[in-house]
């Protein structure tokens, strides 16, 4: 993090992220904006802090996801919001850019908005899934929002929200295949069990599992294993069998390198990123009970999947494993069928899953809107500055 001298004139702009997912995605922003003369505030973790011209709170190691948090985690997450009340009051960012993270970044909208901070949101919440009823908060605070998905554009068009359609973020750092692995090794069975320490340990045993089982089916040591996972929550991995590999912070181009055969992945930003690397995979979750019915209870999408690619496609390009049906020998099947069946014929899904999130330098286009919008302003002596 480098420190805003006194006399730096640039303005500001103040970013916010929850997890590491957004965070990476908030990062290739913030990057860009410093290049075209913006300095940098920000609240999220590692990577946004050395970043930023002012880091104002870290709110990726408090884990906020779920409905049952911890009182750690609220009390943590109160901080850092009166934190970027200060902030918005002392420092008057130029505007505020929110990224994911709804319960939180909606509080941090509305309080800017109240300030005059125009506001901008990129990767809104999957309103098209739960909870349509946010759009009326995102519509009484945003200046704009950045969709990333086909179908969302319809829904701010129809809503009267500013929009600009900017493409999936993860096409610019996804590679578009996986590389060969060397010859004579078995193949590769990559696991990603999720990027919350809760949701990690309920996915473990489930992940032994289905080793154990692959095992059983193909024949001891005639499949190498790997879970991908995050140094901050190795701690969480103490229980995995010694026959998997435990492989930490490889990000998509490491996964790519490893060169894995099959995947079995919860569902989120990595589901989509196996399809871009075109990696057969199963999806699994399991989640308290509830978890499981509040979440249940709240899903209105009108398809009956919860992989993004497969909404995309509405077919079952990564076959789905949820809740009571997240069981080791099932999913074992469908990946020993990935390795060892009759190929599928799924190259044009994987294709269209890409065509679908285009276009692929989202980034980009979130930055220079916002660049244009701000040093535009300043120029008509309207900044907030």
């Amino acid at each position: 993090m480098t420190p805003l001298a006194a006399d730096d004139s640039r303005p500001i702009i103040f970013i916010c992220a929850g997890d590491p997912s957004a965070e990476n995605h908030a990062a290739g922003v913030a990057s860009l904006l410093k290049e075209g003369g913006l300095a940098v505030s920000s609240a999220g973790g590692e990577k946004l802090k050395n970043l930023s011209d002012i880091f104002v709170g870290d709110t990726i190691s408090l884990e906020t996801f779920g409905f049952a948090v911890s009182p750690r985690a609220a009390l943590g997450i109160l901080k850092v919001y009166r934190a970027v009340e200060r902030h918005l009051d002392e420092r008057r960012p130029s505007a505020v850019l929110l990224v994911d993270f709804f319960g939180f970044n909606a509080k941090v909208g509305a309080a800017a908005a109240r300030r005059g901070i125009p506001v901008y949101y990129y990767i809104p919440p999957q309103i098209w899934a739960t909870r349509y009823g946010r759009i009326k908060a995102i519509k009484s605070f945003v200046k704009k929002v950045f969709t990333t998905l086909p179908f969302e554009s319809e829904i701010y068009a129809r809503e009267g929200i500013p929009f600009e359609q900017v493409g999936h973020p993860l096409l610019e750092t996804t590679p578009s295949g996986v590389e060969s692995r060397r010859a004579g090794l078995p193949p590769l069975v990559g696991f990603f069990p999720g990027s919350r320490t809760h949701i990690v340990r309920r996915h473990v045993d489930i992940i032994n599992a289905v080793a154990a089982n692959l095992n059983d089916i193909r024949g001891a040591g005639k499949t190498e294993f790997a879970l991908f996972g995050l140094s901050a929550l190795k701690d969480s991995y103490r229980r995995l069998a010694s026959g998997i590999n435990l492989i930490l912070d490889a990000g998509s181009r490491g996964v790519a390198a490893a060169g894995p055969s099959a995947a079995v992945s919860v569902s989120g930003t990595i589901a989509t990123e196996l399809a871009l690397m075109k990696i057969p995979t199963a999806i699994f979750y399991n989640v308290s009970a509830l978890n499981a019915f509040i979440l249940r209870s709240m899903i209105k999408i009108r398809t009956k999947y919860v992989s993004l690619p497969n909404i995309l496609l509405d077919e079952e390009l990564q076959p789905e494993f949820l809740q009571e049906k997240a069981l080791g020998g099932d999913i074992a099947v469908r990946v020993a069928g990935f390795i060892d069946g009759e190929p599928r014929d799924t190259a044009e899904s994987f294709a269209r899953v890409r065509r679908l999130l285009e276009p692929a330098d989202a980034s980009g286009r979130v930055a220079s809107s916002i660049i244009n919008d701000i040093l535009g302003a300043s120029s008509d002596g309207r900044s907030n500055q």
